[in-house]
Formats: C-alpha cells, sequence, structure tokens
C-alpha cells in the first residue's frame, strides 16, 4: 500500500487477502447528472477535482471470500468513516444542526425544492476539518448503492479455482444487473 501512497486501511491480522487498487482521473463532474449515484460516490468525484486522481480498492479476503470496496477521498477528521454517507433524511438533519448550524457552504444545486441529502453532506464536509483517507463503502443488504454506481466503473470479480457453479451464476448475475 505504500507503494501506491495509501494510507494503510486493513486490520493488521493473520488474513490473507487479494487486493485490487485502481486509480482513476475525474475528467468532469455533473452532480445532477449523477443523481443515480451513491451519495459516497458523489462526495469522491465532486471533493477530488477535475483533473485529480482517487483509488477505488476491493479487497477480497481470501478464507471468508468476503467483499469489500473502500474509496479514498476526504473524510472528517474525527471520525474518518463512510457513516456519514448512510444516514437516513431525518439523522442527516440532526448532524446538519450538530456539525454545521449555520448553514455554511449548504448550497442547493439545482435551485429547486428542499436540499438533498448529498447537499447537506457536502455542506458537513466542507464546514468541518477533513483528512485524506481510505475508507470502507457501505451498503445495504441489497448492495443497492454498489449496483447504482456500477455504471461508473468497469466491473471485476476474482474467481479462483474453488469456485462453485453457484458462485460463477451469482458474479455473472450481478454483473448483468448493473446493465
Amino acid at each position: 500500500m505504500a507503494k501506491l501512497e495509501l494510507p494503510p486501511f486493513l486490520e493488521e491480522n493473520d488474513k490473507k487477502y487479494i487486493i485490487f487498487a485502481v486509480k482513476f482521473k475525474v475528467e468532469e463532474v455533473d452532480i445532477d447528472n449523477e443523481r443515480e449515484s451513491s451519495v459516497h460516490l458523489k462526495w469522491i468525484l465532486e471533493s477530488t477535482g477535475i483533473g485529480n486522481c482517487f483509488w477505488k480498492v476491493r479487497v477480497f479476503d481470501v478464507q471468508s471470500g468476503e467483499l469489500d470496496i473502500y474509496y479514498s477521498g476526504l473524510y472528517l477528521k474525527d471520525e474518518p468513516t463512510s457513516e456519514l454517507f448512510n444516514l437516513t433524511p431525518a439523522q442527516t438533519n440532526t448532524v446538519l444542526r450538530q456539525r454545521n448550524p449555520n448553514n455554511n457552504h449548504l448550497v442547493n444545486d439545482n435551485s429547486q425544492g428542499q436540499y438533498s441529502i448529498y447537499e447537506k453532506v457536502r455542506s458537513i464536509l466542507r464546514t468541518n476539518e477533513t483528512v485524506s483517507a481510505t475508507v470502507k463503502f457501505k451498503d445495504d443488504s441489497k448492495r443497492t448503492k454498489w449496483k447504482a454506481d456500477l455504471k461508473f466503473f468497469p466491473e471485476y470479480q476474482y474467481l479462483s479455482w474453488a469456485e462453485s457453479l453457484e458462485s460463477i451464476n451469482k458474479v455473472a448475475s450481478t454483473i448483468l444487473d448493473g446493465l
């Protein structure tokens, strides 16, 4: 990880991982057209800035076969996690009142209606001190956010020789669902 200039983010233990790290360059950002993407990905794209790069890292636990996704980016200094991106509207409003009571940097991008969750989260991050970190991308049990973000990235999956036909079908189904 040091060679990639990524801060350490995996637990130090005896586990074995297969890591795919891909560096993406942001060429344009149009938040209105990226409505279907996750709040987390929107923040990564906008905060990285045009012409700059961020990392998307997929980590496969060899023993359990579990997959985790990590993004490098700017996160709250006192809480560098992805929790802020997974709050309900009511929870987001509570955090907004606590961490940005004066609504600094709160901008309605399309100048219509109420502020979106993304606009509130962005104002919290812009108002509070941030730090560059690589954190785990959290999703719901149906992986809806991950599937929504698939259209922005090439899809790949680790398959070992020990894979069952069922797991290969699951991978193929996941990829086809994203199309």
